[in-house]
């Protein structure tokens, strides 16, 4: 607040209690023009003249509205500054170079006798809050305190469906880590609000669910501890044949005090000179070795990767180039070479090979399905089941992908009009009529569906390529 909306200012210090004399009680009050929404109504500065720890409270906090009724509030939680060594005070009479002054006989007011007053920790200040470093090179850390206010004005919003903190002013990758931290009475009042907490940087966002918040929480406030590198190092896991580089820089943030309860949602920004295929580019983990491991598929849009873990660990966003020798003319070597970029397809009976006119086998494609939807499931448990090498027609294929996604069929099946439909089996109606609404399945040119057709792996490469892209746009 500015100076201009006080009308009026009582200041005083009040009698010492004999019995403790060291604290000090000052009184503030202050009347304003107008009714004010919130602002900072006072800064205390101090010197001190010993080391010690000092303590400031503050109590007995009276509202009241512009009609003189009382305002319900709620003081600030108790402060303790730990001074390690007390700013030296310059004897006048030997100081060199003492301070002309400005003629008018008087200097700066002070708060305190015996030279002592009030004084934060130094630190510089930013957007979200006040940014204090410890250490230097590899080992300089920083904590970013958020300011009060900036956290307040947005609980204060009906409008704000999340609490922002925007650390964009902030060099991330200067500190190892970077802990931002709300104080307890803040920490309280976010978890009261029950709203997801957004952390924004400059080539990251970082969106916390409210029921997640809690997990962050120690015994001295909420601590998101973070670190970034704009050139990850380490190796990427590479397909057979293949090869990986890095689009993104790389984001860590460390686990916090207590598991999560839902995915975390993370949002890493894409360098453009370095993405040469978007539809390529997915998310890796890093490990402790130092390698990387491919972790999942991530969004499509243009300059950003966003996907969402429940495991925090140190990501970056990568693309993979890998093809195969046998379908370098073939219709679907595009869709072909995207899935494989996924991780989500293997070469047959080579690494180099991908046997594309080969019909597909049940098990070849559910452990395509698992891979892309992260069931669990391996090639072994599916090469076990009943059915696992017998070739899939279009209908059977149309069935399997129903279920492994979920899909609501009530009311489908009689959008289909192709030619020979009569000829698709009644239970596979609904099945077929949902994968075509979604786009995963297409009839022929001459409007037929061929439901007892067999399907070849290019076939089912594209049906998943078609799967993969829309899971992606979502």
């Amino acid at each position: 607040m500015d100076g201009d909306e006080i009308q009026s200012l009582d200041e005083k210090v009040l009698e010492q209690a004999a019995s403790d004399p060291n604290h000090k009680i000052v009184h503030f009050g202050f009347k304003f023009k107008t009714p004010i929404a919130a602002g900072t109504l006072a800064n205390l500065t101090f010197n001190a003249s010993e080391a010690g720890s000092y303590s400031f409270s503050i109590k007995n906090v009276d509202l009241k509205d512009s009609e003189d009724k009382d305002i319900a509030s709620k003081a600030s939680e108790d402060i303790t500054v730990k001074v390690a060594t007390a700013n030296q005070i310059p004897d006048p009479g030997t100081d060199p170079n003492p301070d002309p002054g400005n003629g008018s006989g008087s200097g700066p007011s002070s708060s305190g006798g015996g030279g002592s007053s009030p004084s934060v920790p130094s630190g510089n200040k930013l957007t979200a809050g006040t940014l204090n470093e410890k250490g230097t090179g590899d080992q300089k850390s920083a904590v970013l305190n958020i300011d009060s206010t900036y956290l307040t004005s947005q609980l204060g919003s009906a409008n704000n469906q999340s609490i922002t903190l925007d650390i964009n002013d902030v060099k991330v990758e200067s500190y190892h880590p970077l802990n931002i931290q709300l104080s307890s009475s803040l920490t309280d009042q976010l978890l009261k609000a029950n709203k997801p907490l957004v952390i924004k940087g400059k080539s990251f966002e970082i969106s916390i669910p409210a029921n997640d918040v809690k997990s962050f929480v120690t015994k001295d406030g909420l601590i998101v501890g973070i670190s970034f590198s704009s050139t990850p190092t380490g190796t990427p896991q590479a397909p057979n044949g293949g090869s990986v580089h890095f689009v993104s820089g790389g984001l860590t943030i460390n686990e916090p005090a207590s598991a999560l309860a839902s995915p975390v949602t993370i949002t890493l920004t894409l360098d453009p000179a370095k993405v040469k295929n978007r539809n390529k580019v997915g998310i890796f983990a890093r490990n402790s070795d130092g390698t990387w491991t491919y972790l999942t598929t991530g969004n499509d849009k243009p300059g950003f990767a966003t996907f969402q873990t429940s495991k925090l660990d140190t990501f970056s966003a990568a693309e993979v180039s890998k093809s195969f020798a046998d379908i370098a003319n073939h219709w679907a070597k595009t869709e072909i070479e995207v899935i494989a970029a996924h991780y989500l397809v293997n070469g047959k009976d080579s690494a180099d090979t991908f046997k594309p006119n080969d019909q597909v086998t049940q098990a070849e494609f559910l452990s395509l399905l698992d891979r892309l939807l992260g069931t669990g499931k391996t090639w072994s448990d599916r090469a076990a089941e009943s059915g696992s090498s017998h070739p899939l027609t279009r209908e059977e294929l149309a069935i399997l992908l129903a279920k492994a996604l979920g899909a609501d069929l009530n009311g489908t099946g009689s959008s289909l009009s192709f030619k020979d439909q009569n000829s698709i089996q009644e239970s596979a109606l609904g099945s077929i009529s949902y994968a075509v609404q979604k786009g995963y399945l297409k009839g022929n040119p001459d409007h037929t569906f061929n439901p007892k057709g067999k399907l070849t792996r290019a076939e089912a490469g594209v049906i998943l390529y078609r799967v993969l892209q829309d899971l992606q746009s979502k």
